[in-house]
């Protein structure tokens, strides 16, 4: 667990990021 790379978290949580917004959109507009 103390050897993770925070470079390869930060593009993960982007790409995780940009997952979720565009779920995010889908969400709100199927919760309408």
């Amino acid at each position: 667990m103390g050897s993770v790379d925070l470079g390869s978290l930060g593009d993960l949580l982007s790409a995780f990021g940009d997952i979720f917004s565009g779920f995010g959109g889908l969400s709100s507009f199927s919760a309408e």
